[in-house]
């Protein structure tokens, strides 16, 4: 929170005149950013984002391991259950999740194109690249064993299931800490204001005399 403050004789700034000390900027203050004052548009855009990763990312993941028990499944009947379950989640879940992530994601950059320029969001286009790459794979692959064309194994599908989990981690990892990134446009508008050592010296002691 900032605080107003009555300045003192004897400081840099003149007697009586009001100065608004800033605290040092937390979470909150960073998350704040992201629900400037342009409408919540940039908000609505996350919360559509982070839907489409969850759909996204957690369909992929429960259909590989569906796939893994499907490929040692010895009943017919069973067999054909798991794979309409694998077709309805890739269709129904994880296409939509990857059209609104990627959409939403178009339009977060279109916010801020300054964002571009930024190393970790090169890194995060291109294990997007990978995810699509991996979410085809596993979608003809399906499609193709429920079909009788091909055989799956059971560790090709865990395998799959693994490296689509280290790509959602690794998303994870450099949109929550941006390494090696350029500073965010605007970011001095959230920086801690750092008062001039003598003010604050004459300042605190003060308002330590009034209370």
């Amino acid at each position: 929170m900032n605080e107003p403050r009555t300045c003192k004789s004897g400081s840099r700034y003149p007697a009586g005149k009001q100065i608004l000390l800033r605290q040092p900027a937390d979470q909150d203050d960073k998350l704040g950013v992201l629900f400037d004052n342009r409408g919540g548009m940039v908000g609505w855009t996350l919360v559509f984002h982070i839907t489409g990763l969850v759909f996204w990312l957690g369909s992929l993941l429960g259909v590989t391991h569906v796939l893994a028990v499907h490929t040692e499944e010895p009943s017919p009947e069973a067999r054909a259950v798991l794979g309409r379950l694998e077709m309805k989640l890739l269709k129904g879940l994880a296409h939509p999740g990857a059209a609104i992530m990627v959409l939403t994601g178009i339009l977060l950059v279109s916010q801020d194109t300054h964002a571009l320029r930024a190393h970790w969001l090169h890194l995060k286009l291109m294990l997007v690249v990978v995810l699509i790459a991996l979410d085809l794979r596993v979608y003809f692959r399906a499609k193709a064993f429920n079909a009788g064309t091909i055989e799956l194994r059971r560790g090709e599908c865990m395998a799959l299931h693994g490296v689509i989990a280290l790509v959602l981690v690794g998303i994870l990892i450099l949109v929550l800490t941006k390494p090696f990134g350029l500073p965010v446009r605007g970011a001095s508008s959230i920086a801690p204001a750092q008062p001039p050592p003598e003010s604050a010296a004459i300042i605190e002691p003060a308002f330590g005399r009034q209370a």
